[in-house]
């Protein structure tokens, strides 16, 4: 598979949850590799709705990376 035109640069992280200070949940994300890696981005679908008082948009991408061992445990999620 070819992965296409590589012209952004991005740093792939994974959110996990943990805890305030004060007990409350907080996400955080955590950078998975030392490398900011060449990837291609294409639009895959995306939504608009209107919620009152606002209008409420949703848009899902996808990015294609060169694959390699360090990103070989990656997850939709991450």
């Amino acid at each position: 598979m070819r992965a296409g035109r590589l012209d952004r640069l991005i740093t792939i992280q994974r959110k996990t949850a943990s805890q305030s200070d004060t007990g409350e949940p907080q996400d955080t994300w955590t950078t998975v590799g030392e490398l900011r890696r060449p990837a291609s981005m294409a639009p895959v679908s995306g939504a608009e709705r209107f919620n009152l008082p606002q209008v409420t948009a949703l848009e899902q991408i996808e990015f294609r990376i060169h694959y390699s061992d360090d990103v070989s445990a990656l997850s939709p999620q991450d």
